[in-house]
């Protein structure tokens, strides 16, 4: 059959993984050597396989590889001879070292961030920061303060509680907050307390034991701690994790790594389609048409013109 125009000739999933550079998935898998002991799997089939799982939403091993049995004649367009078997699957989630899933998403987060990030954000110092809300806890880094506090001020950096009007950080002390065991007090942690007023009028008081950062980032920082629970929301309301696919460490961590590409692969693709469609919408009908032969980009934008495009042309195609 010769190239027709109006026929896409690549299933939706396979245009998705090709936001993946290959260079990526060659580097990462030769970084961490992961097709030197498990060659029956090689990495590549690996990874496909565990997204296919990740975006038809499988809850179990059973159900991604009989799900790939299905698509055994358009498993070539993904790279795939064969689906591979269950138990394939799971020897692999359990022996392949989970870090070259970490690798491969980082480097997409590397690549996209600048497409993506919120400019807000730019110029903070945030890798491997924790952003925690208000609670019994043992260790942190950032957190709200809990309403009556016991706290002793050693030193006061900042203070413009008494200028009317002003906004932003209205104070900045360094405390020492007792831990108790029963009532014996064990040990003075050292902390910083910043009081901070929003332009609204609401005023807020953060305690963190990170003091590198200045304060103002630090109260930045933790305003926008909204975009980390929309991620968090999106992931549980849009991507299988309430059952896990294996029960080791590893395999767990291997499935919310490939989750967390899922997210990520959509978030850039539905910035590049520039669609009005809510986050579930779209996930929603890329997962009902996931072996679908439609133009992915113009299908997320305007499904329904999209798809009697293409079945029109189908349709013309037939004898």
């Amino acid at each position: 059959m010769g190239e027709d125009r109006k026929f896409v000739g690549q299933p939706v999933l396979s245009q998705i993984l090709d936001v993946i550079p290959s260079s990526l998935i060659q580097q990462s898998c030769r970084k961490h050597q992961s097709n030197r002991y498990y060659k029956s799997l090689p990495f590549r089939v690996h990874l496909v396989s565990l997204l296919y799982g990740v975006f038809s939403y499988c809850n179990g091993l059973r159900e991604l590889s009989e799900g790939l049995l299905a698509c055994e004649g358009k498993l070539s367009h993904l790279g795939l001879d064969k689906a591979p078997a269950r138990s394939t699957l799971s020897d692999a989630n359990n022996n392949r070292d989970y870090r070259v899933f970490e690798t491969v998403y980082y480097g997409l987060l590397s690549k996209y961030h600048s497409f993506i990030s919120d400019s807000r954000l730019k110029g903070l110092s945030i890798r491997n920061l924790k952003v925690i809300d208000s609670s019994t806890i043992q260790f942190f880094s950032v957190t709200r303060e809990r309403k009556k506090a016991d706290f002793h001020v050693t030193k006061v950096m900042i203070d413009r509680t008494r200028k009317q009007k002003d906004k932003g950080v209205l104070k900045e002390q360094y405390i020492t907050v007792a831990v108790k065991k029963d009532v014996t007090v064990i040990q003075r942690l050292k902390l910083r307390r910043i009081q901070y007023l929003t332009a609204e009028g609401k005023q807020y008081v953060y305690v963190t034991n990170n003091f590198t950062l200045p304060a103002n980032q630090i109260a930045t920082i933790y305003k926008n701690r909204w975009m980390i629970e929309l991620l968090f929301k999106q992931i549980k309301q849009n991507f299988p994790l309430r059952y896990f696919w294996g029960e080791s460490s590893n395999a767990i961590k291997m499935q919310v790594y490939c989750v967390l590409m899922a997210q990520l692969l959509m978030v850039v693709i539905r910035k590049k389609a520039a669609t009005k469609k809510s986050f579930a919408n779209m996930i929603t009908v890329i997962r009902l048409h996931l072996m679908s032969y439609v133009r992915l980009l113009e299908f997320i934008k305007d499904t329904y013109k999209t798809w009697r495009k293409t079945y029109n042309g189908l349709m013309a195609l037939s004898p």
